[in-house]
Order: C-alpha cells, then structure tokens, then sequence
C-alpha cells in the first residue's frame, strides 16, 4: 500500500477547465511532487533536455549569425528570442550548481524549478523557429550564391572593361566616352562594395550587381527573364556574348588607335633642297626618309628633279594671290591701309614687281624707327600667265597648284613611299619655305587633311636647350599666355580672337590657368618676362608682325609699344617648351630663297618668328602664311587649342583635325591651308601641364 500510494504522490494532478493556469501549457506539479524523492534518472533526464536546449540555442546563433552577416534580410525576432533562451538556460545552470551543495529537500526544488524552465513554452517557438531559419537560410543561400556568381562575373569584366578604357584614355582614343562613362561608374560601385562582399555581406555587392545590369540594359546588354513585353528592370540577366562582342570590340579599337598612335609618334621625312637655276630651270636634290616600323625598315630614297623657274613662280605667287583676295574683309597688313592695293599678281604679266624696300630695322634696342610702316607683306613674286586657273573657284584652284607641286616636285618612286606610309606625320625641310608646301596634293586629297603634316626648320645651329619648368603641386591645368598687340592698325577682329579664345578655354574641362595680355600691358619688358619665366604650355600671339627678306633674324612681332621684339630677342629668351601660335602677318615666313646663290648643303637659309620660337625650345610653332583674322581663325584655333588639352591629341594631329574641321565648314574660304607647322608634330601636351 506505501509502494502504491508513492507511486501515485509522483504523478502530476492536472487542473480544471475552470483553473486559472488551465491555459498554461508548462507541467504543473502538487506539493506531494515537490517532495518527490530527487532519482538519477530523473536528473539525467533534465540535463539531457537542457542540453538539447543548448544545441538548439547554438544552432539559432549560427542560422541567425550567418544570416544576419548577408545583410540580405532581418532576424531581429531570432535573435530576441536567443536571447530570453540563453537567460533560460542561465538560470537552468543555476539551478545545477545549486543542487550541487544543497540538503535533500533544497535539490529536491531544483530540480522541480529546473524542470520548469526546461518546458518553458519558448523551447516549442525556439524549435519552430529553428526549422523556419533552416528554410530561409536555404533560400537566401541561393540568393548568395546567384549574387556572387552574377558579382564575380560582372566585376571581371567591368574590370576588363575599365582596363580598356584607362587605355584609350592614354591614347588619347576620343571615341570611347560613353564605354568610359559605363565602366567608371560601375566599377565604382564594386570596389566600394569589394571589402563587404569578400566579408560575407552582400546588401552592397547586391547593390552593386542591380546597377551594373541596369546600366547595361540601357546599352541594350541583357536578357529579361520573365515575358519580354513586361520586363522588370530588376529581373533580367547579363547577356554575355553581347557584353563580350561590346568589350571586345573597344579593345578592337583600342589597339587599332595604340597602333595608330605608334605611328604618330614616328615620321616621313622629306628634304628638298633647291640649287641655282640653271636655264631658267631649278633644280632640286630630294631625300625621303621612310620610319622604321613593324614590318617597315627604314629607308632613304635619293633623288634629283628639276622645275621649271615659272613653275617654282606659280608656287610661290599662290600665297600672294590668297592674300590679295584674302585682304578685304578679313584683315590687311599695313602696306593695304598705306596704299592702294594692286591688282592681283595673277592678272599681271611681265617681269617681276619690284620688291618693296624693307622696313628699317631699329638702330639699337627694341624701338621701331618713326614712321616705318607697322606691317610690311614681301612683294608679289613675277606673275605668270595662268589663264587656265582663273577660271577656276578658289577651291579648285588650290587643288590644281597642289597637284602639279606633288607631281614634278616629288619623283614617283617617293610617292609610292608617301602613300604607302600616310598613317605617320610627314615633314618637309627646304630651304625654299615660301612654297606652299600645305597645298601639297596627291590626286586624292591635300596631304595636311589626310595626314599630319609639318614643316621641320633647318639653321647653322641646333635649337637651344633651355630650363624645363618644373611641374609644382599645385599646378595641374594647362597654362596658356594670350597676347593681343595694339598698335598703329586696330585689328577689331585679333581683339575679339583673343576674347573668343579666351572664353573658350574657358568652357574647356579641364579649364586651362590663362594669361592675357593686351593694350599697354604688351611691352618689350613684360613680354621678356613672360618668355623667360618657362610656364606657359601654350602661347597665343595676335597682332602685327614684320618680316626681313634680307636679314629673317631682324623678322618682329610689333608691340603695343612700338616696340619691335626681333626673332633673334625671342630665340635668346624662351624658356620651357611651349606649343607657340602666330596669328600674325608673315609671322611663319622665313627668308625667302636666293636666286642664284648656293644653297650650302643642307642647311637652310631662313630664320623668321616661327623658327626663332622652335630654336628657342619651343616643341612646335604655328604660323600663318597669309592674314587671317576673323571669325574662322578664332574657330580653327579653338579646335586647335580643344583637341591639345580636352583630347590630349598629339599636336600635329590637333592642327590636323582643326585643319579638317576649318574646311568642311567653309569650304569657300582658305582658313584650313593658311596654317604651317614648325617643328615636331608628335610633341604631345601631357595632362598634367607639360610636353612629353
């Protein structure tokens, strides 16, 4: 009867309906449980749950850890509920080491309160929870994943992508913005997301791969993934032989532009040195120097050609019959507001005009002798008969000159080299520089359209070397020096040329630091003081200029002063390695040819302001050979000035292309052939301010 009456003391007596805690799921107990005896099987029983509770409790922060670190989605409800079971198991320990040191009936509450907190009911949630986390942590581990594939992927080959348009960027290749645009703003995107994604956070890497898809569906690059009428921009796919084709099409092009730019970096050469005409003809000894390249080996090809003197006459008169015709309406030298202007050198037969005497050169110092003329243009050389090209427009007959000066100047076996070779810079050295040499045409197209194109200086002496301006911190814009010279003559439109120009650069990214100088400002001293100081990348002359048949050295650009600041004055000062424009009358003529006289081998007989400016130091000179101050020069200029420091072009490529841009717009006018280069076309304007 005891044994029955223990046995019935240990089984729990369950409440009513009508008990307040019916509704409490945790196992009630009487006193009489209380008081049940403390078996070990019993206490076994109780850590075997209370270790099941910590494995459950270990396996919810592991899921909700992981989780949580994706940053992909919230467990804060999880990991609230870690927390009341982690105060559970707490006090369940307590419980234990309670029992540990206890009396009987002490260990015997306990365990009863330990039994209590292991039914708790946030174990049966715990454990529901625990499969709802399993669940959604296989789901999102499929997210993971798809992101890191789709992120690997994307950052690869937007990297691809970047790398190739870093190099176009350095080629200067000007028709990859929008690609550039495209692979800096993504590649952004993932290397500020780089750290988390290598971490196991994905909220940004996820970031990360919807822009980029978004972007490249605006490019036209992806696949929907639902019906193609209803697209999701969030829900499509990368179509990878279409973002491959667009990659590998750049790098097509990239490397048909380092090809391109390899070439342009490298030159044809061609001297043409003219002796004393014999029988009224002239001879020529002419040298071609074909680059060394790839499979090109360099070469020389020599040869000797003779033409006619009233051939050479009919090219050297085109540049006084353009300036003639040019005069009204843009601006004249001085000699045109001094008197009457002659007729046009092409309606005039019979011996030579006579040439106009020379403007005194100063005595000493920089001042111009009272009352000489501002400018001075050389006089028209003996006209010839040429019917035949009267009756062409200007156009045409600039293209007729052009090619009879390619066909009898230069022998066919060089032609073939030309041709053959038109992707490097050509430069011509002569010592007969009054020749239109820019006109130059080969049935096709006039060579400084098609190709770079320059004409390479040659004096007694070479070119000085002088102070490289060393690049501050600070200083990391292109600096320019704008000069507009007043005196005698006003030239209303080198005034609003220099203030175009200057707007401009303005309007340029990056915005060069600009210098100007104009009115009194332009004085034989200040002027020093800017040559001398070896800043400026770029210059920029307008105004008057005179030219010395006789003595080129004695050629000036005419101050505001009056001053006369002589080739020789601008040689001895300049500083650093500037690009140098003249828009100036004769400012790129040098001394003309003299009949009759020896040439001395190889060395040219000239020296006027654009050589002086090259022997200087400076990397290239333009000059005008005719006056041209109006609104299409200010233009020309500009793309000049637009393609050396917002495209970075190589500087005989920069003329080529304003050339291009100058006579497509206006055909009618000669803009786009008044221009000649001195010196070394591929002299390349670096980003940060100087020449390389």
């Amino acid at each position: 009867m005891k044994r029955a009456a223990d046995t019935a003391a240990q089984q729990p007596v369950s409440r009513g309906a009508g008990s307040p805690r019916s509704h409490d799921p945790r196992p009630t107990h009487t006193a009489s449980t209380r008081t049940a005896p403390l078996s070990v099987a019993r206490l076994a029983e109780a850590t075997r749950q209370l270790n099941d509770c910590r494995a459950l409790v270990e396996d919810l922060r592991t899921l909700t850890e992981a989780m949580a670190q994706t940053r992909l989605t919230s467990v804060v409800g999880e990991q609230e509920l870690i927390t009341t079971l982690v105060a559970l198991i707490t006090r369940a320990d307590d419980q234990i080491a309670r029992m540990a040191s206890g009396a009987a009936g002490h260990r015997r509450s306990c365990m009863t309160t330990l039994e209590g907190l292991l039914a708790e009911p946030e174990w049966t949630v715990a454990r529901s929870s625990r499969q709802q986390l399993r669940a959604r942590k296989a789901a999102l581990d499929t997210v993971t994943a798809s992101i890191t594939e789709e992120y690997r992927s994307l950052q690869l080959n937007f990297e691809r992508l970047h790398h190739v348009v870093e190099r176009a960027s350095e080629l200067r290749y000007d028709d990859a913005e929008s690609e550039a645009e495209l692979a800096l703003d993504v590649v952004g995107k993932f290397r500020t997301s780089d750290l988390d994604f290598r971490s196991g956070r994905y909220d940004t890497a996820a970031v990360a791969v919807q822009h980029a898809k978004r972007r490249l569906a605006e490019k036209g690059l992806t696949l929907p993934r639902g019906h193609p009428d209803e697209v999701d921009p969030d829900q499509v796919d990368v179509d990878a032989a279409k973002f491959e084709t667009y990659t590998a099409e750049l790098e097509r092009k990239v490397r048909d532009a380092e090809l391109r730019d390899s070439k342009l970096a490298r030159r044809t050469e061609l001297f043409l040195i003219s002796g004393a005409t014999v029988d009224l003809s002239v001879p020529y000894k002419v040298l071609l120097r074909r680059p060394n390249f790839g499979t090109i080996q360099e070469s020389n090809l020599y040869d000797d050609v003779e033409v006619l003197l009233t051939d050479q006459d009919l090219f050297r008169e085109t540049i006084d019959t353009i300036a003639e015709s040019s005069i009204q309406g843009i601006r004249s030298a001085a000699a045109a507001t001094n008197a009457p202007v002659q007729a046009s050198p092409v309606a005039q037969e019979g011996p030579a005009a006579p040439e106009a005497p020379a403007a005194p050169a100063a005595p000493a110092g920089l001042a111009a002798p009272v009352g000489a003329p501002a400018v001075r243009r050389a006089a028209p050389v003996r006209a010839i008969s040429t019917d035949h090209l009267d009756q062409l427009d200007t156009a045409g007959r600039l293209e007729r000159i052009g090619r009879r000066m390619y066909s009898l100047l230069i022998p066919d076996a060089m032609q073939r080299i030309i041709d053959e070779t038109d992707e490097f810079p050509l430069t011509i050295t002569s010592n007969n520089p009054e020749l239109p040499w820019e006109l130059l045409h080969d049935g096709t197209e006039f060579l400084c359209l098609k190709r770079t194109f320059a004409r390479m200086p040659a004096q007694q002496t070479f070119p000085r070397r002088t102070r490289d301006a060393a690049l501050t911190v600070e200083r990391r814009k292109t600096t320019v020096l704008l000069v507009h010279s007043v005196h005698g003559e006003p030239l209303q439109q080198a005034e609003k040329e220099i203030n175009d120009i200057e707007a401009r650069l303005a309007e340029m990214s990056p915005a060069p630091i600009v210098t100007k100088l104009t009115g009194s400002d332009v004085t034989a001293s200040r002027l020093t003081d800017e040559l001398s100081l070896g800043d400026y990348d770029l210059i920029h002359y307008a105004g008057h200029a005179g030219f010395d048949a006789g003595r080129p050295e004695l050629s000036y650009l005419l101050l505001s002063t009056g001053e006369h600041f002589r080739a020789e004055r601008v040689q001895r000062l300049l500083e650093g390695h500037p690009v140098v424009f003249l828009n100036a009358c004769e400012s790129s003529k040098s001394a003309p040819q003299a009949q009759g006289r020896s040439t001395g081998g190889t060395v040219a007989q000239a020296q006027g302001l654009a050589s002086a400016f090259v022997y200087g130091g400076a990397q290239a000179c333009v000059g005008s050979l005719w006056p041209v101050f109006d609104d299409t020069a200010a233009d020309l200029a500009v793309e000049f000035y637009r393609q050396l420091i917002e495209k970075r072009q190589r500087v005989g490529e920069a003329l080529r292309r304003a050339r291009v841009m100058s006579h497509d717009r206006q055909q009618d006018r000669t803009t786009w052939a008044a221009y000649a280069l001195y010196g070394d076309p591929s002299s390349l304007l670096a980003a940060s301010g100087g020449l390389t």
